[in-house]
């Protein structure tokens, strides 16, 4: 499980959607977070679509694609649990084909 902040969105419970971690590494410290969004995160150069992996880096700010996930629970303080779906599984091929995306890989 991922727990996320909803500020980035207005998350409801079951929504699904594209796991993007980032890390700013700006200023000598290290800070990672993650987003669910509507749209997979895209490559600096090519700007394709990528279900995982690095996508690129722009002001000291690496962004990778982690896949698919579900908000399994919101909170009253604006934070999210979020369940990943299996890599591979016939449910991401579902999930996938629903969004939009039926050969993103």
């Amino acid at each position: 499980m991922i727990y996320i902040d909803e500020y980035n969105s207005e998350l409801r419970d079951g929504e699904v959607g594209f796991l993007v971690s980032r890390l700013n590494t700006s200023r000598g410290s290290r800070s990672e977070y993650y987003s669910l969004q509507r749209n997979p995160a895209h490559t600096n150069q090519s700007h394709e679509p990528r279900l995982r992996g690095w996508c690129g880096e722009t002001n000291n700010v690496s962004v990778t694609a982690e896949g698919l996930a579900q908000v399994a629970k919101t909170f009253k303080n604006g934070r999210a649990r979020l369940r990943v779906i299996r890599t591979g599984s016939s449910l991401e091929r579902i999930i996938l084909e629903q969004l939009g995306y039926p050969d993103l890989k």
